[in-house]
């Protein structure tokens, strides 16, 4: 993806520590942060929206824009109640010291694929991590949460038998998360009058695609340029409107490169790895996108 990256766009394919960007982020909001609260009611009228919290207390807002995940408390008030899709597969992920990887020094964006599990590998804070998240198929484990913490051991054992980069990387993580995948049905609308939604609130995709925080800074751009443009009504629309194709299409796409990703040993995979030859050209509609051009900026 590297040298492709550069010929195509003029300048590098990156990944970026999860943590780092939140804080990148947070240092550009100029405003004060409420941290903690969680929404449990939305109350929508023609003037504005209510916002109703756990521990009792309230707000109120011109426009609110549910970024609450996927199982999104906004979510339900536009679309009405509707279960999260299991897709029977969970996944650890970690971070590991690169000089802790054989070969880490190296890696790009790299795949481990085989029969039934799979891994996929970036670097990350300037190349000082290794962030590696490695899935199996489980369809008994289903705890759907940021927060559970497995082992390395564990997440070692799901991959016994691989090639010594992969069980020496998985053995070297200080600290593993494990969480069941799960996604939803693309969406027929995402807003009201005064509530949309944005990122996994609106398409949560499993994560085959690499595309479910990249999709959410689209949503961004598109929601931002359209409020500062058009009332909310309209503005909301316009935004629904222009994100809606894309994100369904790769929502979809993500669902099946699992398959792809996991095949056993056979013809199948000489031929998904001729295709994989050509990943750069496959992927291209998606990372070459340009939101704002449109958005006619």
């Amino acid at each position: 993806m590297g040298d492709w990256y550069d010929e195509r766009f003029g300048g590098p394919f990156l990944g970026i520590h999860r943590a780092d960007f939140h804080q990148l982020l947070l240092d550009a909001y100029d405003g004060s942060p409420i941290w903690g609260r969680r929404c449990v009611a939305v109350d929508e009228s023609p003037s504005g929206v209510e916002l109703s919290f756990a521990d009792g207390s309230s707000a109120s807002a011109d426009v609110v824009v549910g970024a609450d995940g996927l199982r999104s408390v906004v979510r339900g008030h536009v679309t009405g109640a509707e279960e999260a899709a299991f897709s029977g597969m969970s996944c650890y992920r970690g971070l590991v010291p690169v000089d802790k990887v054989p070969g880490g020094s190296r890696f790009g964006l790299t795949f481990f694929l085989g029969p039934n599990r799979h891994l996929v590998v970036y670097p990350v804070r300037g190349g000082e991590l290794i962030n590696f998240v490695a899935y199996v198929p489980d369809p008994s484990w289903s705890v759907e949460s940021w927060s559970f913490k497995s082992s390395a051991a564990e997440a070692a054992g799901a991959f016994e038998g691989w090639n010594p980069t992969v069980t020496t990387m998985l053995t070297h993580a200080d600290e593993v998360g494990r969480w069941a995948l799960y996604d939803r049905e693309p969406l027929r609308h995402w807003s009201t009058a005064r509530v949309t939604l944005l990122g996994d609130a609106a398409h949560p995709m499993l994560p085959h695609a690499g595309q479910g925080s990249n999709q959410a800074l689209e949503d961004a751009a598109a929601l931002a340029f359209s409020l500062a443009t058009l009332a909310p009504p309209e503005a909301l629309q316009r935004y629904e409107r222009l994100r809606k194709a894309r994100t369904r299409q790769i929502q979809l796409g993500s669902r099946a490169n699992a398959t792809c990703f996991q095949l056993p040993d056979g013809p199948a995979v000489d031929e998904r790895n001729a295709r994989l030859l050509s990943l750069p050209e496959m992927v291209g509609w998606i990372h070459s996108y340009d939101i704002y051009a449109d958005l006619g900026r």
